[in-house]
């Protein structure tokens, strides 16, 4: 029986490392330079194949219009893969939605974030309403905890300031706090210190320097601009002055 074990274990590991494997074998025919040089060229392709695999599995979760409530260990938590979708359709660049759900996830649930909403982005059109409604199956599967549930309304909402409800319909926060009977509060002066990248507690000196490095970036004029994007930043840093002169 352990013999038996051992071999499986044995037969894991070099299925797993099978390339760094083959290239240290291959160096043992060169010399000693070769066969550590083999080595360390097999480890980081061993490392490049699996971060690929990763990601091709969770592009197929995305891939999958059904979004079952299933739980997946590429996902930081339940649910995380759709909020990220959700969020991109919302703001409409993966870039923002990743750099986003790294400053309210992040210090809790550790993830390449950008990955995440970069794959959802590479998936093509998002049905709001479809993404919404499997979020919100997986939650009451999940039974998702309070502190978390907060999070995510609070990354949706923030997700989708400056939102336009004439063409787009319901805000998918709003349509999930009704599918999960959840009272949501809306502060849209705590998601504008959230677009401009601040703290809520940042200075108007902070604010007005960060308005103007986001504004820069996101110029239609400049290069790599983004319209949609300097709106918001326009519309939030607006919000925060209103509130520093009241």
């Amino acid at each position: 029986m352990r013999l038996k074990i051992k071999k499986e274990l044995v037969k894991g590991f070099v299925l797993s490392h099978k390339i760094c494997i083959i290239c240290a074998a291959a160096g043992i025919f060169f010399g000693p330079a070769f066969f550590v040089g083999g080595l360390i060229a097999g480890f980081f392709a061993d490392l490049i194949i699996e971060k690929i695999n990763d990601e091709k599995k969770i592009e197929n979760i995305f891939m999958d219009e059904s979004f079952a409530p299933t739980t997946t260990t590429t996902e930081p938590f339940s649910g995380s893969m759709i909020v990220c979708a959700l969020a991109v359709y919302s703001l409409g660049y993966a870039e923002s939605a990743g750099k986003l759900a790294k400053a309210i996830f992040g210090k809790k649930y550790k993830c390449d974030w950008e990955t995440l909403c970069r794959l959802a982005q590479n998936t093509g059109t998002l049905n709001g309403d479809l993404l919404t409604e499997s979020l919100a199956s997986k939650i009451l599967h999940e039974k998702i905890d309070t502190s978390l549930l907060e999070s995510i309304f609070i990354f949706l909402q923030a997700a989708e300031f400056n939102w336009n409800q004439e063409s787009k319909g319901e805000r998918p926060s709003v349509y999930l706090a009704s599918l999960l009977n959840y009272s949501v509060k809306n502060d849209e002066l705590e998601n504008a210190y959230r677009i401009l990248e601040l703290e809520k507690d940042a200075s108007i000196s902070e604010v007005k320097k960060s308005h103007r490095r986001l504004a820069s970036k996101y110029h239609p004029d400049s290069q790599g601009g983004n319209e949609e994007m300097f709106i918001k930043v326009q519309k939030a840093f607006e919000t925060i002055e209103l509130s520093f002169s009241n």
